[in-house]
């Protein structure tokens, strides 16, 4: 008996010690043709007074093929909302003047097994003084959260990447992803 009671203790020691999952980690979407992502959004900068939100997009590899995997990518793919924790959307806000970027048009290459990061929010809205938070995916995707509105808002977002007719080789993905609602901060 005295010889298991080391060994016990070495297992509950080793069990604290072991990496743990990140409890802040954002659920992954279901894996569509090889591919799985998720968004997180977080603050960027604040300005005036405003919380900059920029979300995040984390797409992941899983294909069972060792080539590297290509995703033309155009911000024109991802659709995005914002609710509140009963599906109610938050209304964009009016933008009149939009001095920034418009979209992100790119082609994007996975090795195999891997996972890259980008960030998909855009930069250009006028930022108000002291509200709540600012996100900005281009002019027509803005929202501003008034100071003192305490409500929990979340991203929903989805991908929907159609089939390339012509490309340069290599398999380039395409589907749907839709990615798991986000907390905003």
């Amino acid at each position: 008996m005295h010889r298991f009671v080391p060994l016990f203790a070495l297992l509950i020691v080793s069990s604290l010690t072991a990496p743990q999952a990140r409890a802040d980690e954002e659920p992954w979407s279901d894996t569509v043709n090889g591919f799985r992502g998720r968004m997180e959004v977080r603050v960027k900068d604040n300005l005036n007074g405003t919380p900059i939100l920029n979300a995040y997009l984390t797409l992941e590899n899983l294909v069972d093929i060792v080539n590297p995997q290509q995703i033309h990518w155009d911000s024109n793919y991802l659709s995005v909302r914002i609710v509140d924790a009963d599906g109610q959307e938050l209304e964009r806000a009016q933008v009149f003047v939009y001095s920034g970027g418009r979209r992100q048009n790119v082609d994007l290459t996975l090795p195999y097994d891997s996972s890259l990061t980008f960030n998909v929010s855009q930069r250009g809205c006028g930022i108000p003084k002291d509200a709540r938070a600012l996100l900005d995916f281009g002019p027509e995707n803005v929202w501003i959260i008034a100071a003192g509105d305490n409500t929990p808002y979340f991203l929903e977002a989805t991908i929907s990447v159609p089939e390339q007719k012509e490309h340069r080789g290599g398999y380039h993905w395409h589907g749907t992803l839709k990615l798991p609602a986000v907390r905003l901060p």
